[in-house]
């Protein structure tokens, strides 16, 4: 018998949904300095969990994203499963118990890719490098629970720097790489205005490099970085991740096969719960001109590569919160080790790789278009940009009134 949902449910909308959640906090906030009865908080908890899978079954829009709703949900539950004894005050502690759940990724991208790359054989040793190690046990309590207890004992084991009682040191990445042998990789994903140092430090030891977008954040740090690579011949390549999104690599094809490019349009924006993640850095040393922009500046650029090169940038910008989440595609990170082995067996040259990965030698010209448009911004006017194609080197020059 195919079942036809009561009238009575059908017709809900969120507040029913929402209004049975705040009870649910307020049942807890009322009981916190008592014993309170856990059978009875469970059964309301049940209530909101048949409710919520109602709504995702029948699409029925909530103020809530579900994915942080269900999380926040299940924290909750822990919490009261566990009768902790907390002294902060209740309200922090509701906001914190439904801040910590919005996570940048539930599992894991990068580290995850890394265990799975070295359960197929593909590498060895993994060492993760942070400023505080402090915050390690918990990474090694969340990598256990969300990666190896998930994926049949998945081996998640890391050798990590700082040691776990140093709260702040921002040179740890130098004993880390000064421990790598030439030939070996780090992969750089840390606040923009750290990855040319860091990344420069890799270089000089011959030990290859993935790091995300964007690589630096000016044309001068790229081509010194493209100089050094050459130098030490090793592979530097920018995580560019949308060139393996299908959907993007369908446009590109696309578009370079329908004749001369014309005009290009996108749109991204910016999960609000990155505000949080980012506030560090964020708006401060870096925005989301260059994390952000990088990757449509990017695929703009791989669509015209080898038919075109920018001339002028003219940036305007807005401000405002995003909602949406993007969607992303570890694969950069899978298939960089394939290259690396041709490179260090002598079956190719680091130079090789130019024309069919996003290495630093082949998105100067990312680079060229982000800095400039950070400078149309900073100076309100156009920025010219001139390539010199015998050593594929860019240059910028802000454009004068009486040019336009």
């Amino acid at each position: 018998m195919r079942h036809r949902p009561a009238t009575t449910v059908t017709a809900m909308r969120a507040p029913l949904v929402l209004g049975i959640f705040d009870l649910c906090i307020e049942y807890m906030v009322s009981h916190m300095s008592r014993s309170f009865d856990v059978d009875a908080y469970t059964r309301c908890l049940e209530v909101v969990h048949r409710l919520l899978c109602y709504q995702k079954t029948h699409l029925v829009r909530l103020n809530y994203e579900w994915a942080n709703l269900w999380s926040a949900l299940s924290a909750l539950f822990k919490f009261v499963i566990q009768k902790t004894t907390l002294s902060t005050p209740t309200t922090c502690l509701i906001r914190e118990a439904l801040a910590s759940t919005r996570q940048d990724k539930k599992a894991g991208v990068i580290g995850l890719c890394m265990f799975e790359l070295r359960r197929l054989g593909h590498i060895g040793d993994i060492a993760l490098v942070g400023t505080n190690g402090t915050k390690f046990p918990g990474i090694r309590k969340h990598l256990k629970e969300n990666i190896s207890d998930v994926y049949n004992g998945l081996d998640v084991s890391v050798t990590t720097f700082p040691n776990d009682d140093v709260q702040r040191d921002v040179e740890a990445y130098k004993r880390a790489l000064d421990g790598l042998r030439p030939g070996d990789v780090t992969t750089i994903f840390t606040p923009d205005p750290t990855h040319f140092e860091i990344a420069k430090y890799a270089i000089e030891r011959g030990v290859h490099v993935l790091v995300t977008k964007p690589a630096v954040m000016t044309l001068e740090h790229h081509h010194q970085l493209v100089a050094l690579a050459r130098k030490h011949n090793v592979l530097v390549m920018v995580e560019f991740h949308k060139r393996w999104d299908p959907i993007y690599v369908d446009a590109r094809n696309r578009a370079r096969a329908l004749g001369d490019f014309s005009y290009f349009n996108s749109f991204m924006s910016q999960p609000k719960y990155q505000l949080e993640t980012f506030k560090a850095w964020a708006g401060k040393t870096s925005d989301i001109s260059y994390y952000l922009n990088s990757h449509h500046i990017d695929m703009h650029a791989w669509m015209v590569e080898g038919r075109a090169v920018p001339t002028r940038v003219v940036a305007s910008a807005a401000t405002g919160v995003a909602e949406s989440h993007p969607y992303n595609c570890p694969q950069a990170s899978t298939r960089l080790s394939q290259p690396l082995r041709r490179s260090t067996t002598g079956e190719a040259t680091v130079a090789d790789f130019d024309k069919t990965l996003p290495t630093l030698a082949s998105t100067v010209a990312t680079t060229a278009v982000l800095q400039a448009g950070r400078l149309s911004l900073d100076h309100a006017c156009p920025v010219d940009i001139a390539h010199d194609q015998d050593t594929n080197t860019f240059s910028l020059a802000l454009a004068t009134n009486e040019e336009e």
